[in-house]
């Protein structure tokens, strides 16, 4: 079972989900029906299919029509079906969906009682990915000695390393949405 982190459009507006990754993200509570809506608006376009007009023309309490729809359009998709993470994962879907909610939890962390505690779940959540294993704090880090700084240079240290993780994967997915 996945932690729950609502993200909302905000957290999905500006990355490439496909079809299932919007449904499997809207399995784990991480957006709504609603926030599939704004998304799929936005990107709407001249040879978008009936199907994708469809669903912009949907009303938000229209559960089991958007659920037809986004099921449908998701089987449309060349790609096998999106299932929760495994350990060691390399789907690229999941890394997308890691970085988004690491990039909520970074951006909403004075909202967290515990951040790093939130990275330790997500980390475990998605298969003990080794790109986020830096800074995950029971990590021992490779490179470094903790012990010869205070506890707070070492937690400096892992929001450093999150944030460096956060930036490569904002390029990372940057360069994904202008190929689209």
């Amino acid at each position: 079972m996945l932690s729950t982190y609502y993200i909302g459009y905000e957290g999905i507006r500006k990355s490439a989900l496909t079809w299932q990754g919007l449904r499997w993200g809207l399995a784990q509570g991480y957006i709504s029906r609603a926030d599939i809506l704004r998304y799929a608006s936005d990107r709407l376009k001249e040879d978008s299919s009936d199907l994708e007009y469809e669903l912009y023309q949907c009303k938000p309490d229209h559960t089991y029509r958007i659920d037809g729809i986004l099921a449908e359009l998701a089987q449309h998709e060349d790609s096998p079906e999106f299932t929760d993470p495994d350990p060691g994962s390399a789907d690229p879907r999941h890394a997308l969906w890691l970085y988004l909610l690491l990039k909520h939890v970074y951006e909403h962390r004075k909202n967290f009682d515990d951040p790093l505690g939130e990275v330790e779940i997500l980390h475990a959540d998605f298969g003990y990915p080794e790109d986020v294993t830096a800074f995950v704090r029971y990590m021992p880090p490779t490179d470094y000695d903790p012990s010869t700084y205070t506890r707070q240079e070492n937690i400096d240290r892992l929001y450093a390393l999150w944030e460096a993780y956060l930036r490569e994967a904002d390029r990372k997915s940057t360069r994904l949405n202008s190929s689209h």
